[in-house]
């Protein structure tokens, strides 16, 4: 069990890794960033490629849950819900042991559904959007509508209150607001296929923030007829770290803001990295960050995107680089924090053709996260991570 357990952990966050650049590929319009332009000059030129690459937000944070299922059920022949985990009746399944024709029943497949994480931004002209993402590990193939009826599958997000009283719930997000991948063979479980599956509710009133939290249910089809093609699962929630606060939205140690990172635009130009509230400003009530805290480097390890695991020629991590302040010089003042309302920083080796790069940040809130996390530590747990392939 303690083997599978690292082997899960590991597996948590190479997945985040892989997400990151499923979202870093977006195609837009490059935008040339100089470094000899004035700060403002870059400054401007960063916005206007923000708003391309990202659109009109600010301020988005991810809350990484890494939460198992509260329950994950199937449909019997009566279409009685029954639980594969959780329930007193279970009994634990073997990776492997069964498929789908090969089972005695759907009980003895072996599944696995995560709340990886969710993710919370705010529209600058009013409006919140949330988008919740799970980790399945299934035998048989999940599939974004009912192999018999064509009904889609299905996502749902509710707001609760510190009560535990629910305030609203997304109606059913699927069609168009869910997206399954595939990301091959489960390395936990090479006999199950791993899958990210996402939605997003958008356009959620100003009224529900601050002073909650969220919950993500999933209701997802499969080819599978022993479990009458479907897995259903509970409402799971995103809880947040060490201090076990239910809000994030308030409290910058439980939660990850984005900066923005815009690729360069060609010929000698750097990619660029911006502070997650230099678009707009945040909604009232949201507790901002004091700093973004950044490095990159490149990846020189052929089978693994894991920061840690990039070596150079003489068997070492790879260089770590810090970002280059604008208007310093060459080669200029190197800078590890950013600040997220107005700065701007060169990522100055991330240049065109120059291959994949990881880029990592996370939150420094010097009135916090100290007694939260450590005593010498002014940064958040964790850190959010960003594959570029340039």
């Amino acid at each position: 069990m303690k083997t599978y357990a690292y082997k899960l952990i590991a597996t948590l966050v190479a997945i985040i890794v892989i997400i990151f650049s499923f979202n870093s590929c977006k195609k837009t319009n490059d935008i040339k960033t100089d470094n000899n332009l004035t700060v403002e000059q870059q400054k401007a030129k960063i916005i206007e490629a923000t708003k391309q690459r990202y659109g009109n937000i600010t301020a988005p944070f991810i809350l990484n849950a890494n939460q198992p299922a509260t329950s994950v059920s199937y449909k019997n022949q009566q279409g009685q819900l029954i639980q594969f985990a959780g329930g007193a009746l279970r009994t634990a399944a073997t990776c492997g042991q069964y498929t789908c024709s090969t089972a005695p029943s759907a009980s003895d497949l072996f599944v696995s559904y995560t709340l990886l994480y969710s993710e919370w931004f705010y529209t600058c002209g009013g409006g919140h959007n949330l988008t919740a993402v799970w980790k399945v590990s299934t035998p048989y193939t999940v599939l974004t509508e009912n192999p018999n009826t064509d009904d889609p599958s299905y996502g749902n997000i509710r707001i609760k209150n510190s009560g535990g009283t629910v305030l609203v719930t997304s109606s059913d997000l699927g069609a168009n607001n869910l997206t399954i991948t595939s990301l091959g063979a489960d390395p936990n479980c090479s006999a199950n296929t791993l899958y990210r599956v996402s939605y997003k509710w958008s356009g959620i009133s100003d009224s529900y923030f601050p002073g909650n939290y969220v919950e993500c249910s999933l209701n997802l089809y499969n080819n599978c007829s022993l479990t009458s093609n479907v897995n259903v699962v509970g409402f799971t929630g995103t809880f947040p770290g060490p201090s076990s606060i239910l809000d994030p939205f308030t409290h910058p140690c439980d939660r990850v803001d984005k900066a923005f990172v815009n690729p360069p635009g060609g010929g000698t130009s750097y990619a660029t990295i911006a502070g997650g509230y230099v678009v707009c400003s945040p909604p009232s009530g949201f507790t901002a960050i004091t700093n973004h805290q950044v490095e990159y480097r490149p990846v020189t390890n052929t089978s693994s995107d894991l920061w840690e695991d990039q070596p150079i020629s003489g068997g070492s991590a790879s260089i770590i680089y810090l970002g280059i302040i604008p208007g310093t010089g060459t080669p200029g003042i190197t800078s590890q924090t950013m600040n997220p309302w107005s700065d701007v920083l060169n990522l100055t080796n991330m240049t065109s053709s120059s291959g994949k790069w990881i880029v990592r940040y996370r939150n420094i809130y010097t009135s916090g996260c100290s007694s939260t996390y450590s005593p010498n530590a002014a940064w958040s747990g964790n850190w959010r991570q960003e594959i570029w392939n340039l």
